[in-house]
């Protein structure tokens, strides 16, 4: 294996994330190759990528789509997420208003959140999804290969084709989202006994995917973007610099801006 170590050593693209994962990358597994051929690499070592190299069952390019996989999805996606809802919030001051009122009946204004407080605080979830349906986080959606044929609207779909589904165009359905280009957090929120004003499917709205496939960040990134929000509007005002009213999406994979948007950040007043 020791000779074969230094070939596992691969440039990536050097385009955004892509550039940064691709240092931690390689500093791995250079760290893993020296420890192969001075003899101190130690297998119990709890090390995710030197756990890949010693199962001997994966190629190169495997590793290294698995790598990806996780520092992208796990930091690009989140932050690409967290400046668009940042953007929602700094467009619409009525809506960035009602949330932090929240947050200061919830925390005040310099309190730690909390699993409790996130719970007493659905405002900020809805405004999260509110987000996510109007600048959807991925380029494309859920995708399953057909465990065997089925006959869907008519059409025959034979076993093994790939099906994805468009959720974009369903989370901007007039039929579940009436006036769909408008962000409206309060379409997510819940009245007292638990119903919204108009019903909403659960698969209108999937940014995650669905069952045992669906994102296994989800819960880890819905955490960190409500802590990042919270603690930006509670201390924070948000708005837009002049001209930024109006962005070019752009998908790489994930949802982003052709050019980078430009918030001002304006201290509350304690």
């Amino acid at each position: 294996m020791s000779e074969l170590m230094p070939k596992h050593i691969m440039k990536l693209t050097n385009l955004d994330a892509y550039s940064n994962a691709s240092a931690f990358y390689e500093k791995a597994m250079e760290d893993i190759s020296r420890g192969i051929q001075e003899g101190t690499l130690t297998p119990e070592e709890d090390s995710f990528m030197q756990s890949l190299i010693l199962t001997d069952k994966m190629s190169v390019g495997d590793m290294v789509a698995i790598c990806m996989d996780l520092f992208i999805g796990g930091t690009d996606s989140t932050a690409r997420n967290l400046q668009m809802i940042l953007y929602n919030l700094a467009l619409n001051q009525d809506k960035q208003q009602k949330l932090y009122e929240q947050i200061l009946s919830v925390l005040g204004p310099s309190g730690p959140l909390t699993g409790d407080a996130i719970s007493k605080m659905p405002y900020m979830a809805a405004c999260l999804k509110e987000s996510f349906r109007l600048t959807f986080p991925i380029a494309s959606g859920t995708q399953r290969y057909m465990p065997e044929d089925i006959i869907l609207q008519g059409h025959r779909i034979p076993r093994g084709t790939s099906l994805i589904m468009m959720n974009q165009k369903t989370a901007k359905d007039i039929k579940y989202f009436p006036d769909p280009e408008s962000y409206l957090p309060e379409r997510w929120v819940r009245d007292s006994e638990g119903k919204r004003a108009n019903p909403i499917p659960p698969s209108a709205l999937l940014p995650f995917g669905f069952g045992p496939r669906q994102c296994l960040g989800k819960r880890f990134a819905e955490q960190e973007i409500y802590l990042a929000i919270t603690k930006i509007i509670q201390k924070f005002d948000v708005s837009l610099e002049p001209g930024q009213n109006e962005i070019e999406i752009h998908y790489r994979p994930f949802v982003g801006t052709k050019e980078p948007i430009r918030f001002k950040f304006k201290q509350r007043k304690s």
